[in-house]
């Protein structure tokens, strides 16, 4: 898929997209004020036949499949740019994925795909869809290297987590999203046995040629704000989650933040009404 430059209007600012992904707000006012969320992780399915054993989604291989008609209620309300991150579970094995990622992109919406590089036999399974994706997002492996090396693109991003994978991995792919560890589902009782390394070398990634992103759990325990000035922190940081972006499980139609918070059942809101409600809950009770 060929991204253009993309602008919307959420309120009170405007939102521009570039095509290499940059996003930039503008706005006149002293706050920002969304009425819609600029980006949704979007589950479309709890299969998935890795069996990782830090799965924070408890995916399993008899995970249930999200329903068509479910995900297109919940995205008609949402204006062209907006981005839909489609993950799982593994999003591979739902057998509608090429028509959600179809019905996403005939809306105007911007989709895009993660996928862990487990699930790649030949790093060819992508092909057939790239041409429609916004961008993708390769969980790393290193029994997965020569996959994802076949499947890389220029709008392929390679993930991360930070304090699990080896940090000197990273530095082999020009972009690269580091994500926080989450102790949550499987992972509860896990202990991440590389943080501390992440913390002392991070420094060095974000130094290295390439680009460097981050999820706001990995911002926080890498301790990246200590890192830089105060005001390169104020012009770069993209907010914390459910401030401009949230979770949807389409499989259980529910909502929350992100994936690793509280979700509440969808019942019958469109995406515009449960992403107002979590703005106006109290923090204590998300």
């Amino acid at each position: 898929m060929t991204i253009t430059k993309t602008s919307y209007t959420n309120n009170n600012y405007r939102v521009i997209i570039y095509p290499d992904g940059t996003k930039v707000r503008y706005t006149l006012k002293e706050e920002f004020k969304p009425l819609f969320p600029e980006a949704v992780d979007l589950k479309i399915t709890n299969r998935c036949f890795n069996n990782c054993k830090h799965c924070h989604e408890l995916s399993t291989p008899s995970g249930l499949h999200a329903l068509l008609p479910n995900i297109k209620h919940l995205l008609k309300e949402l204006p062209p740019g907006v981005e839909i991150a489609i993950g799982g579970g593994d999003p591979l094995t739902h057998p509608l994925l090429p028509f959600i990622v179809g019905y996403i992109r005939g809306l105007g919406l911007i989709p895009n795909l993660t996928v862990n590089a487990l699930s790649l036999k030949t790093g060819d399974e992508l092909k057939e869809l790239s041409s429609y994706l916004g961008g993708v997002g390769i969980s790393f492996s290193p029994a997965k290297k020569c996959q994802i090396e076949k499947a890389l693109t220029p709008s392929t991003v390679v993930h991360f987590i930070a304090g699990l994978d080896s940090i000197k991995d990273a530095y082999h792919y020009p972009k690269r999203l580091i994500l926080g560890f989450k102790k949550h589902g499987r992972a509860s009782n896990l202990e991440p046995p590389l943080m501390e390394q992440w913390i002392r070398e991070i420094h060095l990634l974000i130094l290295a040629p390439g680009i460097t992103c981050f999820d706001t759990l990995a911002l926080e325990q890498l301790r990246l704000k200590d890192l830089i000035s105060p005001q390169t922190w104020a012009s770069t940081y993209m907010g914390s989650d459910g401030e401009f972006t949230m979770y949807i499980d389409a499989v259980s139609m529910a909502y929350g933040i992100s994936s690793i918070s509280k979700t509440f059942p969808l019942h019958f809101l469109n995406i515009r009404e449960a992403f107002s409600t979590l703005r106006s809950l109290p923090n204590d009770q998300i």
